[in-house]
């Protein structure tokens, strides 16, 4: 009878030894700094988790923790990185050292104007083309794996401006490098979170502020604002929708990695229409409200232009002054693969179904880490 639990012990063993890997289910976490009413949450991050909760038939679950519960826009990065969270939504511009391969490149974001052509060349320059952008995560534990393009940079303004000269000593909230731009028109860039925007307008510490249409609605600034400029300045191309903890990647079984593989051309592409859909209803109250939208008045696209033409310069400059003499190579390749993406885009006249499969065929087929 002593040697009962011992045997029982030795069988239970060989038992759970030779069932498959996925008998026990697999739960992982993602930590998004975006609140939880985010269209990027609602419409595109908890349907793909629980989509790959589904197609695993629940050998894959998911922990999501929106806000910030886990760590705030800033930390996101090291919470991935520790394995705080196994996976997660991150800012590249808000760890510049960390990401500042992605960092520059992102800046050829203002090239953009359709976002479904703009996230196929954002995924495959990123994830493909710049060997240097996913190194430098990878070196810091974190496998990069999606990107999602936001809706276009509108200017949206208090008053109406029937010419480029009447923008100079204007005040543009102006996040990034949208400040050169700013700065070229003849406005003065000012520096606001995107969360304070309505109270600076309200005050007239900002007579503009760039930002994609969703912010209409997301800050109400349709309630402090007259004129929409539709024009787009270009468009955030690197929001880093998916990454995982290297270590908790390289522990998950080939047909966990390979399900997740497959599934990202879904989540890319639910990303992206959820922003076009907030942009549709943000474009729909804002005109409701009074909300005047304008053609780019006389002067502006001839000195947006100029700002692009000197652009991939302009970015190989800063990125000596921090050292990396390797990105102009990178850049060169944007422009052809925007004339690739907007010719196949075309071919599938938007169809996000086709676009997922383009993804696949483009990216994620070649894209094994």
């Amino acid at each position: 009878m002593t040697r009962l639990p011992a045997l029982l012990a030795l069988l239970t063993a060989c038992t759970l030894a030779s069932l498959p890997a996925h008998t026990f289910a697999t739960t992982l976490s993602y930590g998004s700094p975006l609140p939880s009413t985010h269209v990027l949450n609602k419409n595109a991050i908890q349907p793909f988790l629980k989509r790959l909760e589904e197609k695993s038939d629940g050998d894959l679950s998911w922990r999501f923790y929106p806000g910030g519960t886990t760590a705030k826009l800033p930390a996101v990065m090291g919470s991935i990185r520790s394995g705080i969270v196994d996976s997660g939504y991150m800012i590249d511009s808000l760890t510049l050292a960390e990401q500042s391969y992605n960092v520059m490149v992102s800046r050829m974001g203002t090239f953009g104007k359709d976002p479904m052509v703009m996230a196929g060349v954002a995924n495959e320059l990123l994830l493909l083309e710049c060997p240097q952008c996913t190194q430098q995560l990878t070196d810091q534990d974190i496998v990069p794996l999606a990107y999602v393009t936001t809706t276009p940079f509108l200017l949206i303004c208090r008053d109406r401006y029937n010419n480029v000269e009447e923008l100079k000593g204007k005040r543009f909230r102006s996040p990034g490098s949208y400040g050169e731009i700013a700065s070229m028109l003849g406005a003065v860039p000012v520096n606001v979170p995107p969360t304070d925007t309505f109270e600076a307008l309200q005050r007239g510490q900002a007579d503009c502020t760039f930002g994609p249409e969703g912010h209409l609605t997301n800050y109400s600034l349709y309630e402090v604002t007259h004129y929409v400029i539709d024009y787009s300045f270009g468009m955030y191309i690197s929001g880093s929708l998916f990454n995982m903890n290297k270590r908790t990647w390289t522990s998950l079984t080939d047909d966990e990695r390979g399900l997740i593989l497959d599934q990202l051309p879904h989540l890319v592409t639910s990303g992206v229409r959820a922003y076009q859909q907030e942009a549709d209803e943000a474009r729909a109250i804002a005109k409701e409200s009074g909300v005047t939208y304008m053609a780019a008045p006389p002067g502006v696209e001839a000195v947006t232009e100029r700002y692009r033409a000197n652009l991939i310069d302009s970015i190989d400059k800063d990125a000596r002054a921090r050292g990396i003499d390797d990105i102009r190579p990178i850049l060169e390749k944007f422009q052809p693969l925007v004339s690739k993406w907007k010719a196949l885009v075309e071919q599938i006249d938007h169809d996000p179904h086709k676009f997922e499969e383009l993804l696949a065929r483009e990216i994620y087929d070649h894209y094994r880490r």
